[in-house]
């Protein structure tokens, strides 16, 4: 911003610090610059290291390339507790886990501030069909269901309550962007499926 004093002295300019491209508002604007990603995730018939909810949140941080994760020293924590359960359905072509039945929490913390807690917990039965693009396997296993399909709208909802900044739209985009899209929530993100492979039960 520039302002000229009286008699024509010369412009003095000053410059503000521009926000971080993630700050928390309810914490008066927070910068967040860096997280720290963790918690505990379950999933019934699956091995502990699947944990496609942390990592599809992640991932979408990544993608969005606004905010680094990091291991500590971080601004904001960000933690999913979480349970899920893989649902199958005979088809067709055998039986594939195309459900998920999840209940969980995610929080968001930092020093200072209250932490902040919504539900992320969604159920989605297995369809009378699905369809699936060429590259991809039949769900045959647990690991195959769509645990973070079912619960990425409420993420995707979370942090648009959570975040603003000029590095939200980006990041809300990396979340709805993953296949299979669940829908146009969440401002509008998502993308058209390449049905290749058709199953009836």
């Amino acid at each position: 911003m520039a302002g000229c004093t009286a008699g024509g002295s010369a412009a003095v300019t000053t410059t503000s610090s521009l926000p971080s491209p993630l700050y928390v508002d309810e914490w008066g604007a927070l910068d967040v610059g860096t997280v720290c990603l963790g918690g505990s995730e379950h999933h019934t018939g699956t091995s502990a290291s699947f944990t496609p909810i942390i990592d599809s949140i992640g991932e979408s941080f990544e993608e969005a390339g606004q905010v680094r994760i990091v291991a500590s020293d971080c601004d904001v924590t960000i933690d999913v507790d979480v349970s899920g359960e893989p649902l199958s359905e005979s088809y067709v072509g055998g039986r594939f886990f195309t459900g998920a039945d999840v209940s969980g929490t995610i929080s968001l913390s930092a020093d200072g501030h209250p932490s902040l807690v919504a539900s992320i917990s969604n159920r989605t039965d297995p369809p009378d069909s699905f369809v699936l693009p060429e590259w991809m396997e039949p769900p045959s296993e647990p690991d195959g269901a769509p645990i973070w399909p079912v619960v990425k709208d409420a993420v995707c909802g979370t942090f648009a309550d959570w975040f603003g900044g000029t590095g939200l739209t980006e990041l809300l985009k990396e979340i709805r962007g993953s296949w299979p899209p669940r829908g146009d929530d969440c401002g509008g993100y998502g993308e058209q499926s390449n049905p290749i492979l058709d199953f009836d039960s």
